[in-house]
């Protein structure tokens, strides 16, 4: 097992909540220790493609969480945090991507649970 340093939650700057040093299965173990719960599910992005923004939405299937939602480019670099906080189960949630200062391109947005991460790729066209 690779030995790397691993954050939770992965979020655009700001401190981790934990900080591990190990392989996945370490990683997990932490955060399953956590007791965060919450599975992600639907994540929407509409309209995709988009031009000037696009609405992004989310529920979680079970059990409240924390929850990370960002956008990152295609070089992994995360270029935008939509929302970093508690999301409760069964609750929709939605944020506006306003492009702005992005690049026309493709990216990823990640929503991010201990459990789980989902993630969409979307495209912009200026």
């Amino acid at each position: 097992t690779r030995s790397r340093r691993w954050r939770w939650p992965p979020s655009c700057g700001g401190s981790p909540a934990i900080q591990v040093e190990g392989g996945e299965s370490e990683v997990r173990e932490a955060i399953k220790s956590l007791d965060l719960g919450g599975t992600p599910e639907a994540l929407q992005v509409n309209p995709n493609p988009f031009h000037s923004s696009t609405r992004v939405s989310f529920s979680l299937a079970d059990g409240a969480s924390n929850v990370v939602l960002a956008v990152f480019d295609l070089r992994g670099t995360c270029v935008r945090t939509l929302y970093a906080g508690r999301a409760a189960a069964g609750a929709a949630y939605q944020f506006t991507l306003d492009a702005g200062s992005l690049a026309s391109g493709t990216y990823i947005v990640r929503l991010a649970t201990p459990e789980k991460i989902e993630q969409v790729k979307v495209v912009l066209i200026k």
